[in-house]
């Protein structure tokens, strides 16, 4: 298990209410070398994020109730902001013996990023780019992997070709207090609070028409693999569908930003101070 604690910096960031439009609820942002080498893709989520490596997720999420009392950190007193801490947990989950895939962002948006991260300017990146999805191609032989969002909450699709056996997928969990299945769903319970993926929905597409399939999780210590009581027919894909909810947790998807001052300058422009602060790859 992981326990981490944040120290709350303050960062005085200037944008133009103009770059204020909508934003989708999930981005996969690509690492061009802002953050640590095994981050391919990170997506912002409740309060956390969740990094996309070869071999695997990262999941890193802060106590909510500590992000709720950063609202009013402008009017504490200095040693109360030295004081202050965000406590998180931090687990992984590894694609147990998986083959090394090619991650491609898949329908890039036209808005992007600029990240000036420290006085290193070897870890500054410009121009970089945003995706609604990530596919993992050849994540095992004759499997794909599909990350993306569906109603605020991130989802991943495992695609598997006629013929290929479900069971040499294995999701290995580390750094939980314990993992569980509960009326179908896998429970991950953490320091902060419970997760939980939902019953797996599988299916396949046969002569053009959705086919559900029955499909359970099973567990064996911290290891996830996947059972189909009623079999299916192994003559087309197969899709397995899982989904993350954050069960005792909500937040933004994106970094959290409180802001504490504004102007305007000459040409109708707005200006904001705040305080920000995004999740960051925990590298120990």
């Amino acid at each position: 298990m992981k326990i981490f604690k944040f120290v709350c910096l303050t960062l005085f960031l200037g944008f133009s209410g103009n770059l204020l439009a909508h934003r989708p609820v999930l981005e996969y942002i690509k690492n061009q070398g802002q953050w640590h080498q095994n981050v391919a893709f990170k997506v912002n989520y409740g309060g956390g994020a969740i990094f996309l490596e070869d071999g695997g997720f990262t999941y890193t999420f802060c106590d909510p109730e500590d992000r709720a009392a950063i609202h009013d950190f402008s009017q504490w007193s200095e040693e109360q902001q030295e004081d202050f801490r965000i406590h998180g947990h931090t687990w992984k989950m590894h694609f147990v013996g998986a083959s090394t895939p090619t991650l491609n962002g898949q329908n890039k948006f036209d808005h992007y990023y600029n990240y000036f991260l420290g006085n290193d300017q070897t870890k500054w990146a410009s121009n970089v780019g945003i995706y609604e999805a990530v596919k993992y191609d050849e994540l095992y032989p004759g499997v794909d992997l599909r990350c993306y969002n569906r109603e605020a909450n991130f989802k991943y699709d495992l695609i598997l070709d006629p013929g290929i056996d479900p069971s040499t997928i294995k999701l290995d969990f580390e750094g939980l207090n314990s993992v569980a299945i509960e009326e179908g769903k896998l429970v991950l319970k953490t320091s902060i609070g419970e997760f939980f993926e939902n019953a797996p929905y599988a299916y396949q597409l046969i002569d053009g028409k959705l086919k559900e399939v029955s499909c359970n999780y099973m567990l064996d210590g911290e290891t996830v693999s996947f059972e189909f009581p009623d079999g299916y027919n192994s003559a087309y894909k197969l899709i397995i569908d899982p989904e993350l909810i954050a069960a005792t947790l909500s937040g933004t998807t994106g970094n959290d930003n409180y802001g504490h001052t504004a102007t305007f300058d000459l040409a109708g422009e707005i200006y904001t101070g705040c305080i920000s602060f995004g999740t960051g790859y925990p590298a120990t």
